[in-house]
């Protein structure tokens, strides 16, 4: 399906400091795609603002620059490849992406150890093939219901009820919960994925304890998060680090 799409370079970038995005116009696409912080960005004559897991996919021979500059700490992943642009859209916003961090996160530590050009390759059509599994059902859900999804996702760093989030857009939460299984996971099960995706990508790109960890995603303490994790997860947050 992504056959076409050949590696050509990447990498993590990270600023503690007042950054803003340099005029650029490459030869390559760029897959960029956002772990903290706040990105602006303007190609061709579109103003991108990008945040926690959402990507976008800027093109080969247009010009990008920044709009304004990032005062919070920012850090993504970026992929430049060759070949015919992937998908027909340019932004995404993933209702889980500690899957596409890992897969960002491996490729870069291949190409890192060396890796052959064809593994390089292999790399960039996976992280393609996974963008695709996430935009196949979700594409296609009302401008409403990704509008709750996102407003879960941001706000997964605290408890969440499905009752309260229901209230909150003016919704009966059993209604609101067949809406969200027409396109998915349920209304808890959303909440529930929202909470563990946080939690892995924490365990996958910081050096946090798993204190640490447990206090910015909203649990009281590192037991009640590791209890959550196993519960969902059938694995320990420590051994889910290890494995990656």
């Amino acid at each position: 399906m992504f056959e076409h799409i050949c590696f050509e370079s990447c990498g993590r970038f990270l600023s503690r400091e007042r950054w803003i995005h340099p005029r650029r116009c490459l030869l390559s696409h760029e897959f960029i795609f956002i772990q903290q912080g706040e990105v602006h960005l303007e190609e061709d004559g579109t103003v991108y603002a990008l945040h926690a897991g959402q990507l976008l996919c800027l093109s080969a021979g247009k010009v990008h620059f920044g709009t304004q500059y990032s005062e919070e700490p920012v850090e993504f992943y970026w992929l430049h490849f060759r070949g015919e642009l992937p998908f027909p859209c340019k932004f995404f916003s993933f209702r889980e992406y500690s899957g596409l961090l890992l897969l960002f996160r491996q490729c870069l530590s291949f190409e890192n150890c060396g890796g052959s050009k064809e593994g390089l390759d292999y790399w960039t059509r996976l992280i393609c093939m996974e963008i695709y599994r996430q935009l196949a059902p979700s594409g296609q859900a009302p401008a409403r219901l990704r509008e709750i999804w996102e407003w879960i996702r941001s706000n997964s760093d605290r408890p969440l009820h499905a009752v309260r989030v229901a209230e909150r857009f003016g919704y009966n939460a059993d209604y609101l919960n067949r809406l969200f299984c027409r396109y998915g996971k349920g209304l808890k099960e959303s909440i529930v994925a929202a909470r563990i995706d946080r939690v892995k990508s924490l365990l996958l790109n910081s050096n946090q304890t798993i204190g640490q960890i447990a206090a910015e995603c909203g649990f009281p303490d590192s037991e009640t998060l590791r209890k959550f994790f196993c519960y969902h997860e059938k694995i320990s947050p420590t051994r889910f680090a290890e494995c990656v």
